[in-house]
């Protein structure tokens, strides 16, 4: 294995390339304690002592660290890694241990995540947003009849909070009449949020009556 380049990070850090491939970070300190300097071969056994002893090790305390601030899906904390140089197959392992450890449940975010929102979100929008993160449609789904198993009812909080979207906005349409025009804005804008055609007519028959 050929040491292509060692790139610089910052004032610290530096990133081996390898077989002219980047393949993972370095403190300038390890690269003197390895003797590892640009245009030079290394062993195989040399490098997976590397990976192995030095990189998966940091690469948990780094998953460790950030989770200790935040939730992360898989998804997002991956990105954040793979964003930091470590190895595809380095992350895998250490996602496999933080998943079986707990450290990392999708479907306990995605619960934690849509019971937060559920009184200012459509539920469309909010597991668009959960998809974005990663978790996928049949996790999102269980977590929502999960939540509603609870006594939770999700039908009616998203109700109440269309009624917010739509006050908010009908503040911000100062000129607003009952003609088509206007009608149709307000339809398009809730559509926007998520909710279904049915609950914003329904919505709008409701503040009408109400003014």
């Amino acid at each position: 294995m050929y040491i292509n380049d060692i790139k610089p990070i910052d004032s610290k850090k530096a990133l081996l390339v390898i077989d002219g491939e980047p393949r993972f970070r370095l403190y300038k300190a390890e690269l003197k304690r390895y003797h590892l300097v640009k245009d030079i071969d290394i062993s195989a056994e040399l490098y997976e002592d590397i990976r192995y002893s030095v990189i998966k090790p940091r690469c948990l305390n780094r998953s460790m660290h950030l989770l200790s601030s935040r939730d992360y899906t898989e998804y997002k904390l991956r990105e954040k890694l793979l964003r930091a140089d470590y190895p595809e197959d380095i992350i895998d392992i250490v996602m496999d241990e933080l998943i079986s450890y707990g450290y990392i449940d999708d479907f306990r975010y995605a619960k934690q995540f849509i019971d937060y929102r559920k009184d200012s979100m459509s539920i469309k929008t909010i597991s668009s947003k959960l998809m974005l993160k990663g978790i996928s449609k049949d996790v999102i789904d269980l977590a929502i009849d999960e939540l509603s198993s609870t006594g939770i009812d999700l039908l009616a909080t998203e109700k109440k909070a269309a009624y917010k979207d739509m006050s908010k906005k009908l503040k911000r349409m100062k000129n607003y009449e009952d003609d088509a025009k206007a009608e149709s804005k307000l339809i398009s804008y809730m559509l926007s949020k998520g909710y279904s055609y049915d609950t914003v007519r329904n919505l709008i028959a409701t503040m009408s009556s109400e003014r």
